[in-house]
């Protein structure tokens, strides 16, 4: 790390050292708070609160903006970058508050793009309080996948069904809720898009669920038995725990001997 872009490279990338975790944690908190920011701005009670809202909103873009222009510094190829997915994610998470709530109209409704930001930190198991197992990542992830399919298209519904258009879809709480039920198949039938833009944003709500969850799901199932495959069931004597490595000479449970035949047939 030699010069000053080698070093802006390192932090922006590392999850180990002291440096590198605090500055992804900081990330990770600007992001949460603008995604929390864009779901109090939906509420009617926080108009009276716009000038300060929005104030807010516009340093938290600004940390983003200085993000974008540091990765854009560190990169190789400048042009591959900007046409990435993470580069077009964090420029749709900026674009709505160069424009007025007036005339922005559905720009407006890219602010839940920025939940997607959070997605290249699910990428490694290394995160700023430590390292975690492949298994544990990838429930995260079908955790992860879930939260964004139900924030982003709840937005969307928000944006098309929301005031006069629908009288049942007052808050964002409402058009979560109408997401909720919709992909899990209940459909109370209480809540129903009535234009046509909210039809479109159901269906593709409903394809994105159904691709998304079970592609997810199924990796973590794949990874289950995998991980299965490499246990060796002896019951440890001392604490009943059955399922150690193959190599395994010691309970990792307890730590008493276990039997364990060479070459780990157990």
């Amino acid at each position: 790390m030699n010069t000053l872009r080698d070093k802006t490279a390192f932090y922006l990338r590392d999850s180990k050292t002291t440096a590198g975790k605090s500055v992804e944690f900081f990330l990770l908190s600007v992001n949460l708070a603008a995604c929390v920011l864009y779901v109090v701005k939906t509420c009617q009670s926080a108009n009276r609160l716009y000038p300060v809202l929005h104030g807010i909103e516009v340093v938290l873009v600004g940390v983003f903006i200085v993000e974008y222009l540091l990765r854009l510094w560190i990169s190789g190829h400048k042009l591959r970058f900007i046409f990435s997915f993470y580069a077009i994610v964090d420029l749709l998470s900026i674009l709505p508050v160069f424009f007025p709530a007036h005339d922005a109209g559905f720009l407006l409704s890219f602010r839940v793009i920025r939940i997607l930001r959070f997605i290249r930190y699910f990428e490694s198991e290394d995160f700023f309080f430590g390292r975690v197992s492949a298994f544990r990542l990838q429930v995260a992830r079908v955790v992860f996948t879930i939260i964004t399919i139900v924030f982003v298209w709840a937005g969307f519904i928000f944006y098309a069904e929301s005031g006069l258009e629908n009288p049942a879809i007052a808050t964002f709480a409402d058009s979560v809720y109408f997401t909720i039920v919709t992909l899990a198949t209940v459909g109370f039938g209480d809540i129903t898009p009535m234009t046509g833009l909210g039809r479109l944003f159901t269906v593709m709500m409903i394809l994105s669920g159904i691709i998304m969850i079970p592609w997810q799901a199924g990796k973590l199932v794949r990874l289950l038995l995998s991980v299965e495959r490499h246990k060796k069931h002896v019951v440890c004597k001392s604490c009943g725990y059955d399922r150690h490595d193959l190599d395994a000479s010691h309970c990792k449970m307890c730590g008493s001997v276990i039997y364990h035949a060479p070459g780990g047939a157990g």
